[in-house]
């Protein structure tokens, strides 16, 4: 579905929950409480499209996704450049991962098949697995394609920081990646030659330089 917004000239955005003739930059507007800024799926749908026009309960345009830029950062925490042109590739997996730590989804294992194509990957959809599963197989994929250690940028919640000793290094959710918003991408030469990793199963390879402290 990413494909299919990024190849479409305009997108447009009903918003059946958004008042008619309110001001978006009223901080007690509607239009910042919307459902749809909080849905999992539709943010591909704001990332994707070139022109995205948001249309008000009486099919009215708000605004566009460029002159509403700032309002949108504000309640998304999306950086308003990148609601400018469009280009995530920018920005560390978990920057990206961030953008997506306050949606909610219908289905637990959508919090992962939604995010597929922002981070370029593609995996078979297995309802039923759990939403836990299909973000940890999403993240396995994501590190097939790319260096940034940035996926590694998480913290657990803090109900099972107190319930359990020990981890993972994979997230089991979005919303672990809730603090990361400055998180870059990792600077992959100075992590030396041998900066590549990959799972097997065995677990992970990984090969890091050590710092003093």
């Amino acid at each position: 579905m990413y494909q299919y917004y990024l190849d479409a000239s305009v997108c447009y955005v009903y918003l059946s929950d958004v008042l008619e003739k309110e001001d978006p930059e009223d901080v007690k507007s509607s239009f910042r409480r919307s459902r749809w800024f909080t849905r999992g799926w539709t943010l591909q749908e704001l990332l994707a499209p070139a022109t995205a026009v948001f249309l008000d309960q009486s099919w009215t345009e708000v605004g566009t996704k460029w002159s509403l830029r700032d309002v949108i950062s504000v309640i998304t925490s999306i950086p308003g450049r990148v609601l400018k042109d469009g280009n995530i590739d920018r920005y560390s997996i978990a920057q990206r991962m961030s953008w997506a730590a306050w949606r909610e989804t219908t289905r637990s294992e959508d919090q992962a098949y939604c995010l597929m194509g922002i981070f370029g990957v593609s995996m078979a959809p297995i309802y039923g697995e759990g939403g836990t599963k299909a973000f940890m197989r999403l993240q396995q994929e994501i590190i097939k394609i790319s260096d940034d250690r940035s996926i590694f940028a998480w913290i657990a919640k803090e109900d099972e920081r107190e319930e359990e000793l020990s981890r993972g290094l994979l997230a089991r959710s979005p919303c672990e990646f809730r603090a990361s918003g400055d998180v870059g991408v990792s600077d992959t030469p100075l992590l030396g030659t041998r900066s590549s990793f990959s799972f097997n199963n065995n677990g992970l390879h990984i090969h890091l330089s050590l710092m003093p402290l």
